[in-house]
């Protein structure tokens, strides 16, 4: 008669549980990397940061502007930018969006390296014991 014990329900559950944190930790990586070799610099800017670009056509409000009512913005003159400093900030936005980017995927592969390693080394660790404990159970 075969008999479960709570410990080997737990070391199976805990080897699951730590093989897919793992995988997701690994799996987490592999597809920051694949997203930024696939989707280009120019690609990123325009989709995902393109509200940066967009706000360098956009006047420019005195400081204190900025945290007045819209009817007080109105009676403010705003002061338009020139074609050279709208091409400026678009290149200095581009390039911090494309510095945050790489940030990002440094910061992923940082923290999927580290949480993937933990939980793979807990897993090797519960394993191990599980399939001793099905040995036993077997004989």
């Amino acid at each position: 008669m075969k008999h479960t014990s709570i410990f080997r329900i737990y070391l199976a559950l805990a080897s699951f549980v730590w093989l897919i944190g793992a995988v997701i930790g690994y799996g987490n990586i592999g597809y920051e990397y694949a997203k930024s070799k696939i989707i280009s610099d120019e690609e990123y800017v325009i989709g995902s940061r393109s509200y940066e670009m967009k706000g360098c056509e956009e006047p420019i409000y005195p400081n204190s502007a900025n945290t007045v009512s819209i009817a007080v913005k109105e009676r403010i003159k705003p002061r338009y930018r020139t074609q050279e400093e709208i091409d400026k900030c678009k290149i200095e936005a581009r390039d911090r969006a494309i510095q945050e980017r790489r940030y990002q995927l440094k910061d992923t592969v940082i923290g999927g390296g580290v949480w993937g390693t933990l939980f793979l080394l807990v897993f090797l660790i519960h394993f191990p014991f599980l399939l001793k404990s099905n040995k036993r159970e077997e004989r």
